[in-house]
């Protein structure tokens, strides 16, 4: 990819953000703009040189009402004109607050239409240092799951410079690690109650469980669920008479 083909439409970012972002880029000859893609990708069109461009625009809601049924059609069949052509269109749009309860999965905002019209979908989610992107609708010969690593760094330089890709291996390593990371985070006062009722010679995983649920009164099926998803990290488990589980501290 030539950086001179790639037109990164920053239309989300406060002024002293986009400069910052114009400077990263620059060296790579990316042409940063701060407007209404419209005119640009229609002259492209019109001059039939869209061809191996790709236009990057962030955020789709910049440019229009995303819940806007007229609007999206409209939006879409410039998108489409431009990809008849060879070139590439990638929107970024931001997810609801909650995920699927079905899927688990990050939840599109705006209108349906937006996940209809496009060739390709694909969702991100972030566990600190770990960014997966996971592919939903697949038109297109593309990855269905990437996974990248960034630095913890505050300067954006800096972490932009630091991604990386990861192989599949390093990425179920490093999601898992993360997963479980948050997981103790979000549930202190169980994970707290398993570690001092094992401490306290309370070990089989049914009255292990119960204990905990007494103590804490938090749903058994979350318990179970910290219990089995720490597992190997903050407890061990082993097998006993009658295939009974039993959980020690690591």
């Amino acid at each position: 990819i030539k950086g001179e083909d790639v037109f990164y439409f920053n239309l989300d970012d406060a002024r002293p953000s986009y400069l910052e972002k114009l400077k990263i880029l620059k060296p790579l000859n990316v042409i940063v703009l701060d407007k209404n893609p419209t005119s640009i990708m229609t002259d492209l069109i019109n001059d039939q040189q869209a061809k191996d461009k790709i236009v990057i625009i962030d955020t789709l809601i910049r440019v229009c009402d995303t819940n806007n049924r007229q609007e999206i059609i409209s939006y879409s069949g410039l998108f489409e004109s431009f990809t008849k052509l060879g070139g590439t269109v990638s929107t970024l749009a931001h997810a609801n607050k909650y995920l699927d309860k079905k899927t688990g999965v990050p939840i599109l905002e705006g209108a349906g239409l937006i996940r209809n019209k496009a060739h390709c979908v694909f969702y991100l989610q972030k566990f600190d240092d770990i960014i997966k992107m996971v592919n939903i609708k697949k038109r297109t010969h593309v990855e269905v799951e990437v996974t990248f690593q960034i630095g913890k760094h505050t300067k954006y330089t800096d972490l932009f410079n630091s991604v990386r890709t990861l192989t599949d291996e390093e990425a179920a390593k490093l999601l898992k690690d993360r997963k479980q990371d948050q997981l103790a985070i979000d549930h202190p006062t169980i994970v707290e109650t398993i570690k001092e009722t094992i401490l306290n010679g309370i070990g089989q995983r049914t009255d292990l469980a119960k204990t905990v649920y007494d103590n804490t009164g938090e749903y058994k099926k979350t318990i179970y669920n910290v219990l089995d998803e720490l597992e190997g990290k903050l407890w061990k488990m082993t097998k006993g008479l009658n295939n009974s589980k039993n959980y020690s501290l690591i």
